[in-house]
């Protein structure tokens, strides 16, 4: 979302979104505690993310929907949400105190797929 609509924990009712079948809206920039408090955050420069999921999973509605959606005022960008996964885990022991990576080192080390790959067209949307 563009600096001029973006609002921090602003929430987006599906209908500012058009005619699109939309089955939830997330904010992935929302945030915890007072706004004023936090030092580095400029209020003024905040885009707002928001991924938008879909109730039809295919890669043609997908395309069709950032089509619509890229074509709203507010809207700074539309792309498809990709998922990837690794094709092996790393063999480092600090490895998992990667934060962003512990989701996906529990789920491989635990579930012992670790020569696997794939990139999947989700249904849904980021904002």
């Amino acid at each position: 979302m563009t600096e001029e609509i973006s609002e921090v924990n602003k929430e987006y009712d599906p209908s500012f979104f058009g005619d699109i079948a939309i089955s939830s809206i997330e904010d992935l920039t929302s945030m915890t505690g007072n706004v004023q408090d936090k030092k580095y955050f400029d209020e003024s420069k905040f885009k707002q993310i928001l991924k938008i999921n879909l109730p039809i999973d295919s890669k043609s509605n997908v395309i069709e929907v950032i089509d619509k959606i890229e074509q709203i005022e507010g809207v700074l960008s539309a792309s498809p949400n990709y998922y990837e996964d690794f094709a092996q885990i790393p063999n480092d022991s600090s490895f998992s105190d990667l934060r962003g990576f512990i989701k996906w080192t529990h789920k491989y080390i635990h579930t012992k797929q670790s020569n696997f790959i794939y990139d999947k067209l989700t249904p849904n949307c980021l904002l």
